[in-house]
């Protein structure tokens, strides 16, 4: 279960990262009066990216909070499971969302979107678009190497045998193995 939600926790913090580092650093109205106010320019960056991840936290918290209290269930967690769960909930979106600012600065540094705001909006909606496409076409041809016939036995080994599930997710996004092994290990 943690294997599963820290791992879609990655994909949909990329994936809104992206745009809302794209909208907070380069189309947002304030960056001018910032500029020109006495902050130092790594503060306003600081700044920018920490309002971003505080969007982030709001976001994930809709979707972590109640897997981690339906896991502490099963687990029978105590105040060491709490603790784990508030460590991974402060340090999951940071890696995801510090490569999609990674990702957009190097996106401006290389085109002018400035300038073509409606532009962006229709190449990126087709750009996620066929991100979620390609994903689909990625799960359906691991669903293809499983043997015909054996389509129920591959889903039920799956979500029955965790060190399976533990390294197919921890091949896509390690830390995801990594938070998974933490909260079961003694």
């Amino acid at each position: 279960l943690m294997v599963l939600a820290s791992t879609a926790a990655f994909m949909v913090v990329f994936f809104f990262g992206i745009f809302y580092v794209m909208g907070y650093y380069y189309f947002s109205q304030d960056t001018n009066l910032l500029i020109s106010l006495p902050i130092k320019p790594n503060n306003i960056v600081l700044s920018k990216f920490l309002t971003v991840l505080l969007y982030e936290y709001v976001l994930l918290g809709i979707f972590l909070i109640p897997v981690f209290v339906v896991n502490s269930t099963l687990v029978e967690g105590g105040i060491l499971y709490i603790i784990k769960s508030i460590i991974l909930f402060i340090a999951l979106p940071v890696t995801p969302l510090s490569i999609a600012a990674i990702f957009v600065t190097l996106l401006m540094k290389f085109t002018n979107i400035k300038g073509r705001k409606d532009l962006y909006r229709i190449v990126s909606m087709f750009a996620f678009l066929f991100v979620f496409l390609g994903l689909q076409i990625i799960i359906q041809r691991n669903m293809m190497s499983v043997e015909p016939g054996k389509e129920q036995e591959f889903i039920s080994q799956m979500f029955m045998d965790n060190k399976f599930m533990l390294e197919t997710a921890g091949r896509f996004y390690p830390l995801s193995k990594w938070f998974s092994l933490t909260f079961y290990s003694n």
